[in-house]
């Protein structure tokens, strides 16, 4: 015997009744938190404009990335977190980053970092501490990336889609539309 009340389902059976609630509509995943994040999106970090992998990032684009993906045990502390746009870090997923950044690609991204906010962020020891995650995680030995490691410059494209790495669909779908608007052929 079913009994309804608004949106509560009763089932009946004998003795037992079953309540059962229809699943609510979660609310979208809006990304991890942490202070690297807050004081970026507050405006507290005006010299970092780009993030892990070279693209400008803003309040609205950013993103944390787990150096070491926290769906393989990696936490949500600053030394394994960088600042990367919504869309390169949803490319990457759970992927190794020594497929997705060079070691010049990482310095890059820390050479914005050359400050301190008194009693909130040390910079200097941010770089350190990611540098050296990175290191262990293997930035730097895939020789592929290494050689692309400025892939959104005209002057790579072609090679790097000569080349043909092993490198997600979707970051060659962005090279390959970065070619045509620049009218580079391979």
């Amino acid at each position: 015997m079913w009994l309804s009340l608004s949106s509560l389902y009763f089932i009946i059976y004998g003795e037992v009744i079953l309540l059962i609630q229809p699943i609510s509509k979660s609310t979208s995943f809006n990304g991890y938190q942490h202070p690297l994040k807050s004081l970026f999106k507050k405006g507290l970090m005006p010299s970092v404009v780009r993030g892990l992998y070279g693209e400008i990032i803003n309040s609205a684009n950013v993103s944390l990335e787990h150096l070491k993906p926290h769906s393989k045990g990696g936490a949500t502390s600053l030394f394994n977190l960088a600042l990367a746009e919504r869309h390169k870090n949803s490319a990457r997923g759970s992927h190794h980053l020594a497929d997705f950044l060079s070691i010049e690609m990482l310095e890059q991204y820390l050479k914005q970092f050359n400050f301190r906010i008194k009693g909130l962020f040390d910079g200097f020891k941010y770089q350190k501490g990611v540098r050296e995650t990175c290191i262990e995680l293997g930035v730097g030995s895939n020789p592929k990336i290494t050689a692309i490691s400025n892939i959104y410059s005209s002057a790579c494209i072609p090679e790097l889609i000569q080349a043909k790495p092993k490198i997600p669909k979707k970051i060659l779908r962005s090279i390959r539309n970065k070619a045509k608007k620049l009218n580079i052929s391979a």
